[in-house]
C-alpha cells in the first residue's frame, strides 16, 4: 500500500476464531468496491482460542495485527487500534459480524451527507439477546432521558462508528467514550442491519457492562452533583444572608442543612473531577505485532 489509506477499520478481537476469515474477507470486497485505499486493524485482546494464529496467517497485504500484552478489554483494544491508524476516517467495528461489513458504506454516505464528524451505525433491530438489551436500554433511557437530553437525538450506544481521525489523537487527553465534549451538532447516526452472531456467544456480563460504560456514569453522576450543587446554593446564601443582616440572631436548621450539603456536594463533584480526569487515561501494553 502506497501513502496513506483513506479509512482504517479498527476491530477489537476477542475469540473470535471461527469469524475472522469471513470478517477480513468481506470488509477487502466492500472496500474494494467503494475504491477507496483502506487498511484492517485488528487487535487481539489475547484470545485464548486460536485468533491470534488465524490472524498472522492473513495472506491480506492491507491487513495489520496487534496482540496486547494482557487481556485490557474492549475499550482498551479499540483505543489501541485507533492510535495505530493511519486512515484520515477512522471505523470501529465488532469482531462478530453482527454488524455487517457491508453496512459500512451507509455511514460513509451519512458523513457526506451532513458533514458530522462522527457517524454512528444505529441497529434497526438489535440481535444480542434480552439481557443485554434490557441494560443497553435502560442505560440509553438515563443517559438521553434524564442527564443529557442534549444528544437524544443521538444514538450512541453503538460499537460501529465512523469518525474523523482529528477526534481521537492518542496523548492529547481525548478518550474516544467521552462524546459529550462533541457538540451533538457534530454527530449523526443512520440505521444499520443488525444480524444474530454466527459463532460463540456475548462476553458481557452485568459487571462488563458497567465497566464499560463506567466514564458515561462517572459524568452523568457528575452532572448530577453539579445540578445539585446550584439548587443548594441559593438557599444557603439565602439563609445566611439573613443571618449577617441581624434578619435572624442565629443560623436556623434549614441554613446548617443547605450549607453542609453545598460543602458536601462541592467535595463528591471534586473527587468525580479528579476521577474522570484521570479515567481518561487508557491503559495497554503492546505484545507483538504483524506488518
Amino acid at each position: 500500500m502506497t501513502g496513506s489509506p483513506q479509512y482504517s477499520i479498527v476491530v477489537p478481537v476477542y475469540n473470535s476464531a471461527a469469524t475472522l476469515a469471513e470478517l477480513v474477507e468481506r470488509l477487502v470486497h466492500t472496500f474494494e468496491n467503494l475504491g477507496e485505499e483502506f487498511e484492517i486493524i485488528l487487535v487481539d485482546d489475547r484470545s485464548t482460542d486460536d485468533s491470534w494464529e488465524i490472524l498472522k496467517s492473513l495472506k491480506e497485504g492491507r491487513v495489520r495485527g496487534i496482540r496486547l500484552k494482557e487481556n485490557s478489554g474492549q475499550i482498551a483494544a479499540t483505543t489501541c487500534g485507533m492510535a495505530n491508524a493511519r486512515g484520515k476516517f477512522i471505523f470501529t467495528l465488532d469482531d462478530d459480524l453482527q454488524y455487517p461489513p457491508e453496512e459500512l458504506p451507509k455511514l460513509i454516505a451519512q458523513k457526506k451527507k451532513t458533514g458530522a464528524k462522527i457517524v454512528f451505525g444505529d441497529p434497526e433491530d438489535r440481535k444480542h439477546g434480552p439481557s443485554h438489551d434490557f441494560w443497553v436500554g435502560l442505560g440509553k433511557f438515563f443517559f438521553h432521558s434524564v442527564f443529557m437530553r442534549k444528544y437524544r437525538k443521538i444514538n450512541f450506544f453503538t460499537t460501529l462508528r465512523l469518525m474523523d481521525r482529528e477526534l481521537f489523537q492518542e496523548g492529547s487527553g481525548k478518550h474516544l467514550f467521552y462524546l459529550w465534549e462533541i457538540s451533538p451538532k457534530q454527530m449523526s447516526h443512520i440505521q444499520v442491519r443488525h444480524e444474530a452472531r454466527k459463532a460463540g456467544s456475548s462476553g458481557y456480563s452485568l459487571t462488563k457492562l458497567v465497566r464499560y460504560y463506567r466514564p458515561f456514569i462517572l459524568y452523568m453522576t457528575k452532572n448530577t452533583i453539579i445540578t445539585l450543587f446550584f439548587l443548594f446554593l441559593p438557599g444557603t446564601l439565602f439563609f445566611w444572608a439573613r443571618y449577617f443582616l441581624h434578619e435572624i440572631e442565629k443560623p436556623e436548621l434549614w441554613s446548617s442543612i443547605f450549607l453542609g450539603g453545598t460543602l458536601l456536594l462541592l467535595l463528591i463533584g471534586s473527587i468525580l473531577h479528579t476521577k474522570l480526569k484521570k479515567g481518561r487515561k487508557v491503559n495497554y501494553q503492546i505484545e507483538e505485532l504483524t506488518e
